[in-house]
C-alpha cells in the first residue's frame, strides 16, 4: 500500500535566482467569484487561484447556487445571478474556512433552505463569530449554529445592523457586509484595529458603493453587484515561501512578480524588513482597485526581533514562514497574541512549535506566545504537516536550509493555497521530490479533462 504524499527536500548548495509568479491571491479569488455569481452577467476573473482545492469549493457552491464557472484560458468566467429556485442546497465547504463564512453571509441574504457543511477539520473551527450576528440580522438558523453542518431556514429577511466586532477577523467582516447586500437598510461593520479589506475594494470593482470611515464600512441594501473584469494578484503569503528561501540561502536574488502589497496584508514583510531583509519594492501598479508591485529578495543576514499582538491582523498566516525566518537569524524572536493560531487548520502554536524542533530548533510557547531562539545547530528532519498547508511549505523552506536530506509528509494540503508547490520551488533551485512516505515515487494523479474549473 502506497504511503501518504510526502516531499525529500535537500538543503539548497547554490544561490536561487531568476523570476518567479507564486500562487494567486486565494482570498480575492473566493470573493470574485461569489460576488460574480451574484451579478446578473459575466464576470471575467484574470489569472484567478483555479487549481487550488479552496477555491473549487468556493466554484462548486456558486454552481450548485446557479450560477456558472467556466474556464477561459487563464481566466474564470462567471455566470450569475444565482437561482433561487434550485434551493434547497446542500453545499460542503471542505477545508475551506473562507468559503464557509464568506458563503454564510450570502445563503443568510438569499433566504433559502440550505445546509452548510466541511471536513472534520473545518467542523472544529468557530462560526458562532458569524451566525450570530447574521441572527441579528434576521437570518434564520437550525440550532445553535455555532459549528459545521449548519442548516439555514428559509423565510429569513435581513436588516441593516451595526456590527461592532471584538476581534479584527475580515472573513467576519466579509459576511456581514455580502449579507449587507440583501438587507434593507444600512449594514456597518466596524473592526478593532488593522483587517483586511479585499472586500470592500472588490465591492468597488463590482459597482456596489461601500462608505469607508476609518474603521468603518458600510453598505446600503438592498444592491446587487453589477458584472465585473479583474485581475487576481499573486498572494503575498504565498510569495514570503520562496522569499524567505532567498534571504537565507546564501547570494540568492529572485524576483517575485505581481505581487499583491495591500497595506493590510503586508505585516509579514514589515516583520522581516525589521530582522534585516533586503527586500525591496519595483514596478507599483494597481489590479483594480488592489496595489500591486513586483518584490526583489536578496540574501540577508536575519536577527531576531518581537512580534506584538497588534501586528497579528496583517500577517496572520504568514507567522509559520517567520518562524522559519526567526529558527536561522540571530537571537530571539518572540511572537505575542498568538492565540488565534490554535484554530486554523491545525493547532498552529504547536504545530510550529513540532516543526522547528523536528530540525532542531529551539522553541517556547504559551497560550498565546511563540519563542523562537534562533541560532540553534540546524539537522535534517522529519516532519508530519498535520493537515495544514502553510506548515507543510513552511517545513520545505527550513529543509532547504538544515545539512542533509529532510522528509516533510502529508504535503497533498498545500493544493489548498498553492497548487503546483514544489514544482514553483524547483524552478527558483530547490532541490525537492515528490515522493510517497514510503520512500517509492507517487502514483500520478488522474488529471479532470473539460473546461470547467476545478482542481
Amino acid at each position: 500500500m502506497a504511503g501518504r504524499p510526502a516531499f525529500r527536500v535537500r538543503r539548497a548548495e547554490t544561490p536561487l535566482r531568476g523570476r518567479l509568479v507564486a500562487a494567486r491571491d486565494k482570498s480575492i479569488t473566493h470573493r470574485a467569484i461569489l460576488l460574480g455569481a451574484l451579478a446578473d452577467g459575466e464576470s471575467r476573473i484574470e489569472a484567478p487561484l483555479a487549481a487550488s482545492a479552496d477555491v473549487a469549493r468556493t466554484v462548486a457552491a456558486a454552481e450548485r447556487l446557479g450560477a456558472t464557472v467556466t474556464l477561459d484560458g487563464d481566466a474564470l468566467l462567471v455566470r450569475g445571478p444565482v437561482r433561487r429556485e434550485s434551493a434547497p442546497w446542500d453545499l460542503d465547504a471542505g477545508a475551506s474556512g473562507t468559503t464557509a463564512r464568506l458563503l454564510l453571509g450570502v445563503l443568510a441574504g438569499l433566504g433559502e433552505a440550505c445546509r452548510l457543511d466541511g471536513d472534520p477539520g473545518l467542523r472544529r473551527r468557530p462560526m458562532a463569530r458569524v451566525t450570530r450576528r447574521l441572527v441579528a440580522m434576521g437570518a434564520r438558523f437550525s440550532g445553535p449554529a455555532d459549528a459545521l453542518p449548519i442548516e439555514l431556514l428559509p423565510g429569513g429577511s435581513l436588516a441593516g445592523v451595526d456590527h461592532e466586532l471584538e476581534v479584527a477577523s475580515a472573513q467576519v467582516a466579509s459576511a456581514c457586509l455580502l449579507a449587507g447586500l440583501f438587507a434593507s437598510g444600512t449594514t456597518r461593520v466596524t473592526v478593532p484595529g488593522p483587517c483586511r479589506d479585499h472586500t470592500e475594494r472588490m465591492f468597488a470593482s463590482f459597482s456596489i458603493p461601500v462608505r469607508r470611515d476609518g474603521r468603518t464600512s458600510a453598505v446600503e441594501g438592498p444592491v446587487a453587484p453589477s458584472p465585473a473584469r479583474l485581475r487576481v494578484p499573486v498572494d503575498l503569503s504565498s510569495a514570503l515561501y520562496p522569499a524567505v528561501l532567498s534571504l537565507l540561502v546564501p547570494d540568492s536574488e529572485l524576483l517575485l512578480e505581481e505581487v499583491g502589497v495591500n497595506p493590510t496584508r503586508t505585516g509579514g514583510l514589515d516583520v522581516l524588513a525589521r530582522m534585516g531583509a533586503d527586500v525591496g519594492t519595483e514596478a507599483p501598479r494597481r489590479f483594480g482597485e488592489e496595489p500591486v508591485a513586483d518584490l526583489r529578495v536578496r540574501a540577508s543576514r536575519l536577527v531576531g526581533v518581537d512580534v506584538g499582538p497588534e501586528l497579528f491582523p496583517r500577517l496572520l498566516d504568514d507567522v509559520p514562514i517567520l518562524a522559519v525566518a526567526a529558527a536561522a537569524a540571530e537571537g530571539t524572536t518572540t511572537f505575542r497574541g498568538v492565540g488565534e493560531l490554535r484554530v486554523k487548520e491545525s493547532d498552529r502554536v504547536d504545530s510550529i512549535a513540532a516543526m522547528l524542533r523536528a530540525f532542531g530548533g529551539r522553541v517556547e510557547t504559551t497560550d498565546d506566545t511563540l519563542v523562537v531562539r534562533g541560532g540553534a545547530r540546524l539537522s535534517a528532519g522529519r516532519v508530519d504537516a498535520r493537515d495544514d498547508h502553510r506548515i507543510a511549505m513552511a517545513a520545505v523552506i527550513l529543509a532547504a536550509v538544515a545539512p542533509g536530506t529532510s522528509r516533510v509528509t502529508g504535503v497533498d494540503v498545500t493544493a489548498q493555497s498553492y497548487p503546483g508547490f514544489a514544482a514553483a520551488m524547483r524552478g527558483a533551485g530547490l532541490d525537492v521530490e515528490e515522493v510517497s512516505d514510503d520512500g517509492a515515487a507517487p502514483a500520478p494523479r488522474r488529471r479532470r479533462g473539460g473546461g470547467r474549473a476545478g482542481p
